[in-house]
């Protein structure tokens, strides 16, 4: 999904939100290889940092629909 989001924001030609894709791609890769080894403190720390990624570009690059979805927002 992150690859998707990442080629999304790169055909724009938008940097920031093509690098907190590529970089939420890395946190779901150490949440994913933590949780296999079951390393709850990396795991917990890598949830962490992939939740801040997605608020992040949400807030900045989306807007909430009343339905729950997301669009993005005008001019981004």
């Amino acid at each position: 999904m992150f690859t998707q989001t990442e080629a999304f924001w790169k055909a724009k030609g938008k940097p920031e939100p093509t690098q907190m894709a590529h970089d939420a791609t890395k946190d779901a890769e150490a949440l994913e290889a933590a949780v296999t080894a079951g390393n709850w403190d990396q795991a917990r720390t890598a949830a962490g940092s992939l939740a801040q990624k997605c608020g992040g570009c949400h807030r900045t690059y989306r807007e909430a629909m009343d339905d729950g979805t997301f669009r993005i927002k005008a001019g981004s």
